[in-house]
């Protein structure tokens, strides 16, 4: 943590609310991609990081060391994770409910060659580690997002360090097969050893979810990723590949902006990327897009038709997911 920050912590501390919601934006970012990666679910993790501030607010005080806010506030997202994990692990639904779900997106690696093809190393990554146990996600977020030790991961999970070591382990085997058993290993090439692979993956994901670069250190990196094939030659590695990586990652969330495709109507401005999500949050199949009224494809369609008529790759993206893009043309009619 900065200095500034440490003065945020102290002075929410004292009361002062206006630092407080400093406080709030500063963190809200990191601890939602945190709680993202661990529950897959926005709504999940949206709750969990509401309900962790608010008990961040209420339990400041007891935080003895300001500089340990940030592992602190993870500690508490986590567990709040865990309680929304339980919560949901329990819950009886009804079978009508669950039948009347929108059909789930198919991970792209399952799909073919045309929705691969739309994907980066980086989003063929993310979309392994989706896939694998709650324990395992945690594990390697903390490990190569946040750039924690292994004693700071020990002390947020509340597990031994061997237990940490184990886990990462075990994470990292499981992450491998799932990259085998996609059957795409070969198609994206992968030569980089997989940890500065996980630490690139997540900076990647992290820019093009929120639109803003993490300031986090890569020192815990380096001294503690046990199966690094040396500290000297693994930074060399990973700074060569940051320069790249960071101008891609900014080319690619400037690349509307690039392409002069920006969407503007009463309600904001909004870039492909915006609509393209957009678009997929209307409707997910073409079950859901037949229920749509008239009123409904009249609201959505001039965002269609813009992504459309600028040949945008996210138009691409929309005819390679699931037909999205054949079916609405068919149910606007």
């Amino acid at each position: 943590m900065n200095s500034y920050e440490l003065d945020l912590v102290k002075s929410a501390q004292k009361g002062d609310e206006s630092a407080f919601n400093e406080l709030y934006r500063s963190f809200y970012k990191q601890a939602y991609y945190f709680a993202l990666k661990i529950t897959n679910c926005d709504a999940d993790a949206q709750d969990a990081v509401q309900e962790s501030f608010i008990t961040i607010k209420k339990s400041l005080l007891e935080l003895r060391e300001a500089n340990n806010f940030r592992k602190w506030m993870l500690q508490i997202v986590l567990s709040k994770c865990n309680k929304i994990f339980r919560k949901n692990k329990y819950a009886i639904w009804d079978p009508d409910v669950i039948n009347a779900f929108p059909v789930e997106e198919k991970r792209s690696y399952m799909a073919g060659d045309k929705h691969v093809d739309h994907l980066s190393r980086h989003e063929w990554l993310i979309a392994m580690i989706s896939q694998l146990t709650i324990h395992q996600r945690e594990i390697l977020v903390l490990m190569y997002f946040h750039q924690l030790s292994i004693k700071e991961i020990a002390g947020i999970l509340d597990i031994p360090e061997g237990t940490v070591k184990s886990r990462l382990v075990s994470a990292k085997a499981a992450l491998k097969r799932k990259m085998n058993e996609s059957g795409e290993v070969a198609h994206f090439r992968v030569w980089m050893p997989l940890a500065p692979m996980l630490l690139l993956a997540y900076r990647n994901d992290y820019v093009l979810l929120m639109k803003d670069i993490p300031k986090l250190s890569y020192t815990n990196f380096f001294r503690n990723e046990p199966h690094a094939l040396g500290n000297v030659m693994l930074a060399g590695t990973v700074a060569i590949t940051c320069v790249a990586g960071y101008d891609q990652m900014r080319h690619r969330v400037n690349e509307d902006r690039i392409r002069g495709a920006a969407f503007t109507d009463e309600t904001g401005t909004y870039t492909q990327r915006d609509i393209y999500y957009m678009l997929r949050e209307w409707a997910h199949c073409h079950i859901e897009m037949e229920q749509k009224t008239h009123e409904e494809y009249e609201m959505i369609l001039p965002y269609y038709n813009f992504l459309k008529e600028q040949h945008s790759p996210y138009y691409e993206r929309l005819k390679a997911y699931n037909n999205w893009a054949q079916d609405f043309e068919t149910n606007k009619k």
